[in-house]
């Protein structure tokens, strides 16, 4: 079984920074699927920097990962 503690549809980057730090307890793991890769690796940064527990990924197109 898996369990989603939240999805986010879209939202600019503050609002998914602030998305995040509203999800408890705090995600392990956060895969960022948002924007263009600059902004996406941006993004990647400073959910790293808030969170530096978390093991941020920013997938590269084709990859799988097991959830």
């Amino acid at each position: 079984m898996v369990r989603f503690n939240g999805l986010s549809a879209h939202a600019d980057r503050n609002d998914l920074l602030a998305y995040v730090r509203a999800i408890k307890p705090a995600p392990a793991r956060i895969f960022v699927v948002h924007g263009e890769e600059r902004q996406s690796l941006a993004l990647a940064t400073a959910l790293r920097t808030e969170h530096p527990r978390a093991a941020v990924v920013v997938p590269e197109p084709g990859a799988t990962y097991e959830i």
